[in-house]
């Protein structure tokens, strides 16, 4: 399945909210990317655990990987429309 900016701004609003399926999120990172600008996200997704560690047992990150995410979100958003 191809990934596009809205698709991958509804993936990253869900992974931070809890609402994604519990293979996204490892499809999305496993996953080279054709898209240049989706293929750097999830570079940088990638080590947002390292950045960002976990304050909490089952976070993947913290509060602020999580808004390194919704802000990745808001501006795919603001591509695509």
């Amino acid at each position: 399945m191809k990934m596009t900016k809205a698709k991958l701004a509804d993936l990253l609003e869900g992974f931070v909210n809890g609402t994604c399926g519990p293979w996204e999120w490892d499809d999305f990172i496993s996953v080279r990317h054709k898209d240049p600008e989706i293929e750097n996200i999830r570079d940088h997704c990638e080590l947002l655990d390292v950045q960002f560690p976990p304050r909490k047992p089952g976070q993947f990150c913290n509060e602020e990987g999580a808004e390194v995410l919704l802000t990745y979100a808001r501006q795919l958003r603001e591509e695509s429309s």
